[in-house]
């Protein structure tokens, strides 16, 4: 009896973790889609004053305002993006998926996730970060760093 109550709660609390992931992964899904259509406006408006400054209407501040708006999105954007990859992990995790740190990873892969005791969510987080900051110093600019995160 006592080890069906125990089972009992434990299919709930899977149960429960699973309805969390699923909530937390829409949730972000629609954040990401919003900041994505920001993205898109930030574009627009730093064309817009692209133009009118080269045809001498607004002086050189809007245009780096516009500059400053787009980064400051695309910035938002790539952190809703890693909490949404990081939700869909935490979705994975939930449903019973697994992470195996020696099958078909690299050895630094392995060191890190069993020499350092990373967690598999940080070690994630890690290496797509590690990736992404890769990227920019090969670009050497933040503007494309974040437009690859999106």
């Amino acid at each position: 009896r006592q080890a069906v109550a125990a089972y009992v709660n434990q299919v709930l609390v899977a149960y429960g973790d699973v309805e969390d992931a699923l909530t937390d992964l829409h949730a972000l899904s629609d954040e990401v889609g919003i900041l994505r259509e920001a993205v898109g406006a930030s574009q627009e408006y730093l064309r817009v004053a692209q133009v009118q400054y080269k045809q001498g209407l607004v002086d050189y501040l809007l245009v780096i305002d516009a500059e400053r708006t787009l980064l400051a999105n695309q910035l938002s954007l790539a952190q809703a993006v890693n909490l949404q990859m990081a939700a869909s992990i935490r979705l994975i995790k939930a449903l019973g998926g697994g992470w195996d740190a020696g099958a078909g990873s690299s050895p630094l892969s392995r060191e890190i996730s069993y020499g350092l005791k990373f967690s598999k969510n940080d070690w994630i987080q890690v290496s797509w970060s590690l990736d992404i900051c890769r990227r920019h110093v090969e670009t050497s600019t933040l503007s494309s760093a974040v437009t690859i995160l999106v």
